[in-house]
């Protein structure tokens, strides 16, 4: 399993947002599209979700028990503890109240808490200035109590519980498999997002790069066709976008693979590891069209959409026909980016005689480059758009360090790391399950139900990417920014120069307006100073120079 997998399944438990809008992305709508890429497993992910909200489910409805039993045998002592829990919860839900409905229910709070101090006070120093006997005020402070303690109890026992699955099932080296979807029915579901996050096929909903991090670098290239070198031959080629991205791709892969035409080109350590593709991918805007509308063609209309089965599910991969027809249309709805990534995964380092100096770690950031090119009007245009991942956040990498914590430390930690979030656990209990019930039933509905490919416009689009969500704000160390800066500058280069190569040496274009441009994206590049850094995006466009004083 790798590192990435590992740290979103984490955050599966530990983070009630990432959690829900996973859920609320690939289960309770089965008709979206998949962010691509990510060098993590999807799939996995969304079965942790799964079984942590199930888990999250059990504890509440305990808690909800516990409630209704107090209430049973001390309802003297249950029903102020009660009273201040949903006054609590409904402070904390409405987050839209007004600041007046605010403090009326702080100083309501507070009436109700000298209520129960009123009587803990009578159990201490005899003395209680409410007419009641003392049956009463042992069962109100006792009762208070231990209902308080109970609740701690459950909670921490659930989050000691969550420790213990994730030391067992997501230490470094696990193969343990991950949760049994609870409905045979989400099986299907679950092959078809790990088949779509391998695709080559983006329907976005907003971002057409979401699930490749965050923008570093933007630049665009124009070029007159028409102008012949001096020394083109007579006859050249004209310039075919296809096969431009072929030539790209051949030099893309030789950072990786030697040259079959001279074996000695690259040694294995000069080899870039976590190099992936490169690989063509169509991008398309996800709200489709979908009623019967004229093709422009004699008459003809078309219904539906290419780009979406009769089941109502998007294509996540498009052929090798489809892609060479959107290149040759670049005026077309979609748009044919090549991907070139290079994932996290880090380089044996041996010395001359085999001895391992450094094994190959995870260095936890992701950089992902696209190329897209047009030749329409006898012009020539060549856009490069480069996007990083940065690391995971640091919370959800607690996975590995559990297996090294004793069964006897785990209740500990789990109440140093949780204890702030006991009172609001017990007091959104009863609206917590409620709304995942619905949820449930609603996704169960809507699975039956939904049929998308009958309305006239649907957003079939991706919307979140779990990468990006469990993302940190900046970089953790200095080294993972440079990287990222290195292997944007290695592709960028070999890019530039596959393209002035293929126009040059096999068109016979003039390509001196291209290499001028390129050389003044290049000199105006990023200028990093200072010794530290922080933030979390580096401004890499022309003439930008970023000023860091701090690592965060």
């Amino acid at each position: 399993m790798r590192n990435t997998t590992r740290y979103l399944c984490a955050a599966a438990y530990l983070d009630d947002g990432f959690r829900d809008r996973v859920i609320a992305e690939y289960v309770e709508d089965e008709h979206r599209a998949v962010a691509p890429g990510g060098g993590y497993d999807l799939s996995a992910v969304v079965r942790h979700c799964l079984h942590a909200r199930r888990l999250v489910l059990y504890r509440d409805l305990v808690l909800m028990a516990l409630i209704v039993l107090a209430l049973v045998i001390a309802p003297a002592g249950a029903r102020p503890a009660l009273g201040v829990l949903l006054w609590t919860g409904g402070l904390l839900w409405a987050r839209g109240w007004t600041s007046a409905a605010r403090v009326l229910t702080f100083l309501f709070v507070l009436w109700l808490l000298y209520i129960m101090l009123s009587a803990l006070a009578a159990l201490v120093f005899g003395s209680f200035t409410m007419s009641a006997g003392w049956g009463v005020r042992l069962a109100l402070g006792v009762g208070f109590q231990f209902f308080g303690f109970l609740v701690v109890v459950v909670e921490c026992g659930h989050v000691v519980l969550v420790y213990r699955l994730m030391r067992h099932t997501l230490h470094p080296l696990s193969a343990v498999p991950a949760p049994a979807s609870p409905n045979p029915r989400l099986d299907g579901a679950l092959a078809r997002l790990s088949a779509a996050q391998r695709g080559n096929v983006s329907l976005y909903s907003s971002h057409p790069f979401l699930g490749s991090g965050t923008l570093r670098k933007e630049w665009a290239i124009v070029l007159e066709l028409d102008r012949k070198a001096p020394d083109a031959p007579d006859g050249a080629p004209k310039v075919d976008a296809a096969r431009l991205h072929a030539r790209v791709w051949q030099r893309i892969g030789e950072m990786k693979h030697p040259d079959a035409d001279d074996p000695a080109s690259l040694a294995p350590h000069e080899s870039v590891v976590g190099l992936e593709g490169p690989q063509m991918h169509v991008v398309a805007n996800g709200r489709l069209a979908q009623y019967t509308r004229p093709l422009g063609i004699d008459g003809q209309v078309v219904s539906g959409h290419p780009l979406v089965d009769s089941a109502g599910l998007p294509y996540s991969r498009a052929t090798h026909e489809a892609v060479e027809a959107i290149l040759t249309h670049p005026q077309g709805a979609l748009r044919c980016y090549q991907r070139i990534s290079v994932d996290s995964r880090g380089q044996l380092v041996c010395a001359r005689d085999g001895a391992v100096v450094s094994p190959p770690e995870d260095q936890d950031v992701a950089t992902t480059a696209f190329l897209h090119v047009a030749v329409e009007g006898r012009m020539l245009y060549a856009q490069f758009v480069a996007t990083a991942h940065t690391p995971v956040a640091r919370e959800f990498k607690i996975v590995d360090a559990l297996p090294s914590v004793a069964d006897r430390s785990l209740a500990w930690l789990a109440l140093r790391t949780r204890w702030q979030e006991i009172p609001k656990t017990a007091a959104l209990c009863w609206s917590r399950a409620f709304r995942t019930l619905l949820h449930m039933g609603v996704a169960a509905l809507r699975a039956d139900m939904a049929r998308p490919q009958h309305l006239t416009t649907y957003d079939y689009g991706y919307r979140i990417c779990p990468r990006e969500l469990a993302g940190s704000a900046g970089y953790d160390t200095y080294i993972q920014l440079l990287d990222t800066d290195k292997y944007i500058r290695l592709i960028e280069r070999r890019v530039n120069e596959a393209i002035l190569d293929y126009l040059s040496d096999e068109c016979g274009i003039d390509v001196s307006a291209y290499r001028e441009q390129m050389t003044a994206i290049t000199n105006n590049s990023v200028r990093i100073t200072g010794s530290t850094i922080t933030g979390s995006q580096i401004n890499t466009g022309a003439g930008a120079v970023q000023n860091q004083t701090k690592v965060s």
